[in-house]
Order: C-alpha cells, then sequence, then structure tokens
C-alpha cells in the first residue's frame, strides 16, 4: 500500500526536506514505523499495516497525506510524550504550563490544534513509557498548584502514551497525529507556537522543521528524578489506595507489588487523614485523606451521579455491574478510534461500602484515567474548573450543611 500512496502523490515537488533533514526527523518522531496510520477526510484514521518511509514523513510534511504514529514502540518504550488539550481556549493554559515545566527541566514544543494544543515532550534519548508518564505525571502535579495560583487551572488533558502502553511489550500503542502536517477535516495547518504563544513564522515548512529539531529535549536524569519522586508519593499511600490504583505496574511502587495490603474500613463520614505534610498530599491527586472538613463532607454524602446530572447531563450513567458507566466530561470518548470504530462511554462511578463514592475515566489516554480513584469533590472542583480554595468556597455555599459545625472553616485565599 506504501507504493500505492506514493505513486498516487506523484513526484515530489522542489523544497528543502533534504533527506539529512528528514533523517533528524524520523530519529526524533518515529517510535514504531509499522504500522502507521493515515487521516482520511473525515478527520478518522486508518491503519496501514507497511514500513513509514521517509518519503512518506516527506509527503506528510508537504501537505499531501497525514500520517498519525504510534505513541510508543513494541518493547513499550518511547522518544517522546504528547499532552493534547482538546476544550476550546486552553492555549494559555498549555503556554503557562509549558513554561512551569521548563524549570522543572521538562521543556516542550507547543503545538495549535484544531480544538486546543497539543504539548510536546520530547526525550534526549528513548525511555520507557512507565518511566515517562511517572515523570510527567509528577511534573503536571508540581505544576497543576501554580496555574491556579495565576488562575489558569489546568484543563482536562489526554496523553499520549497512554497508560495501557506503559510498559507493556507487544502493544499498539495509541497513534498520534504528526505535527506540521494538514489536518484533513479543516484543510489547515495548525502552527507551532512561541514560548509567549505566537505562530513560528518561518518561509518554508523545512525551516519550521528545522526550528523544531533545534528545540532543548528532555534530559535522562529530570526523567528519572522527576519518576523517582512520584515512586515516594505513591509509597506514602495508605494501602487502600494503593489498591485501586491502574495499572498497578504503572502506579504501585515496586515494593508494593508484592505485598498484599492489610484490610483498611474507613469511617464513611471522615476518611483517615493520610499525611501532616501538605505539600506531599498536594502531589497524591486523588487521596481520600484531607485536612478539609468541607472536602471530607461532599466526599462523605454527594454522589458524582447527581454531580453529573448538574453539571454534565450528556454523561448518560447507565448502570453497569456494579457501577456506572457513562460519557466522559473531561475528553472526546465519543470519537471514533484509530481504526475508525464508534466512540464508547468510558467514565465509570462506583459506590463501595468502604470507600464510599468514587470515580474515573476508563480511557487509557484520558489524564483522569491516573492515579487513584477520585471521589465527589475533585469531580466538583474539575467540573468548575477552578481552584481547590475556589471549589471549597463553591461547596460551601452549595451545600450549607458542610459548614455547620464551628471547625469548617472556608478558606480565604491570599495573593
Amino acid at each position: 500500500m506504501t507504493t500505492s500512496i506514493l505513486d498516487a502523490l506523484g513526484a515530489s515537488s522542489g523544497d528543502d526536506l533534504t533527506p539529512m533533514l528528514l533523517a533528524a526527523w524520523q530519529k526524533l518522531i518515529v517510535n514504531r514505523s509499522q504500522p502507521y496510520a493515515v487521516q482520511q477526510k473525515d478527520g478518522s484514521y486508518r491503519w496501514v499495516e507497511e514500513q513509514c518511509t521517509r518519503d512518506l514523513l516527506a509527503a506528510h510534511l508537504r501537505g499531501e497525506i497525514t500520517l498519525a504514529l504510534a505513541s510508543a514502540d513494541a518493547q513499550g518504550g518511547c522518544k517522546w510524550v504528547c499532552l493534547d488539550a482538546d476544550t476550546p481556549d486552553t492555549l494559555p493554559q498549555l503556554v503557562a504550563l509549558r513554561g512551569v515545566l521548563m524549570k522543572l527541566g521538562m521543556p516542550g514544543v507547543l503545538e495549535a490544534s484544531r480544538r486546543g494544543g497539543h504539548l510536546w515532550l520530547f526525550f534526549a534519548q528513548p525511555v520507557s513509557a512507565r518511566e515517562a508518564l511517572l515523570a510527567v505525571v509528577q511534573a503536571l502535579a508540581l505544576a497543576r498548584p501554580r496555574l491556579e495560583e495565576w488562575g489558569l487551572p489546568l484543563s482536562p488533558l489526554e496523553v499520549y502514551p497512554s497508560t495501557g502502553a506503559a510498559g507493556t511489550a507487544g502493544t499498539l500503542a495509541h497513534a498520534m497525529r504528526l505535527p506540521l502536517g494538514v489536518h484533513r477535516l479543516t484543510g489547515e495547518r495548525y502552527p507551532l507556537l512561541s514560548a509567549t504563544g505566537k505562530p513560528i513564522q518561518r518561509p518554508s515548512i523545512g525551516l519550521q522543521l528545522r526550528w523544531l529539531l533545534r528545540q532543548p529535549r528532555i534530559r535522562l536524569q529530570a526523567v528519572q528524578a522527576l519518576g523517582q519522586k512520584r515512586l515516594q508519593t505513591l509509597s506514602a499511600l495508605p494501602p487502600q489506595h494503593a489498591r485501586l490504583t491502574s495499572p498497578a505496574s504503572l502506579w504501585t511502587p515496586p515494593a508494593a507489588l508484592a505485598v498484599a495490603p492489610a484490610p483498611v474500613t474507613p469511617a464513611p463520614a471522615s476518611p483517615a487523614t493520610v499525611a501532616d505534610d501538605s505539600s506531599s498530599a498536594a502531589l497524591a491527586e486523588g487521596m481520600i485523606g484531607t485536612h478539609s472538613p468541607v472536602i471530607r463532607w461532599v466526599d462523605a454524602h454527594i454522589s458524582p451521579l447527581d454531580l453529573l446530572a448538574e453539571y454534565f447531563p450528556d454523561s448518560e450513567m447507565k448502570q453497569a455491574g456494579r457501577g456506572y458507566l457513562g460519557w466522559c466530561p473531561f475528553h472526546d470518548d465519543r470519537a471514533p478510534d484509530d481504526r475508525g470504530r464508534p466512540g464508547r462511554p468510558s467514565f465509570y462511578v462506583v459506590w463501595d461500602r468502604r470507600y464510599g463514592w468514587s470515580w474515573r475515566c476508563l480511557s487509557t489516554n484520558c489524564m483522569q484515567s491516573l492515579g487513584p480513584m477520585r471521589h465527589a469533590f475533585r469531580l466538583f472542583q474539575l467540573l468548575h474548573e477552578v481552584s481547590p480554595s475556589a471549589a471549597i468556597r463553591l461547596a460551601a455555599a452549595r451545600w450549607p450543611l458542610a459548614t455547620a459545625s464551628p471547625e469548617n472553616a472556608v478558606p480565604t485565599e491570599t495573593r
């Protein structure tokens, strides 16, 4: 099929895409050369079970076809991670996030997209997807409070490679559309963006590619340091949280995998506080434990199903086994997959007699699939797209009983 595609394209036009430049691009972007995916006119993708050659990469850059490549190789390794923000008007957040990640030793390349933007994180050398995702999630946990202080709460992100491909040899990872191509549905070539969010202006596609290739890459030491901090955070989780972690091989510290956790039964109305160190608690997103009585009250008394019915009725939650399944508020799970198959509901809510209501997205390329199960207050905050302190004030106004006792003081923000 590769030959037929190239034959249909005809002779290449004269440009500055030299063989050396294409070789450098291939080395940076291609995790797995076979199969590759071609975008169709309706925006969907079709896998092609042949090698992605440099000629095809050049055709993508010229706008003749549009390619998407697997986000991990056949051994579960990757050369990059892409954070995909599909929510409109998210570019200011991504610009700010890029700056924070840069200071954490994770420089990135920002690209506009049809509905938001892509933040590409290129590694100086290939790493395992497990290592990469541990580092990225830790960096996002550190970045989120800073963005909230600036009034730019981080919108939901899809992550490629997904957790399902992390460290799993033989898995065909989700494909990601390559930068600098033409989107077949809109006919637009979305630009690379500078540190201030302005389009990179270069007179040719070759010069744009040269600019991208000159951008700094993430060193292995930074990946390992951030990943180790994430594992330390996970090690501090109570046993019940470790059991709710998925997949275990990615998120549970190796030492914990060999030890069966002792049963813990927290009181339904007052989950146990997990740590006195507020910074550690902030990094371990999704924890039940908290010092805030308002958060504890919401987690104990409010059902995620009620929140979805009020704030995101399009979720259309329906009973599925022990829990409920519906459309995710945080990524587009209605969209067809890489093979053109229709989307499936991925947002899962369940009630457990030990842990109460909890939820997560089951789609491995949604950021809300990462880490432990979440509870009602976290969903309330994400649906309002506000900081934790702002969400506490909103919750106190929405449910006065949450502040009925004198100890339930509502925090005031300091600037």
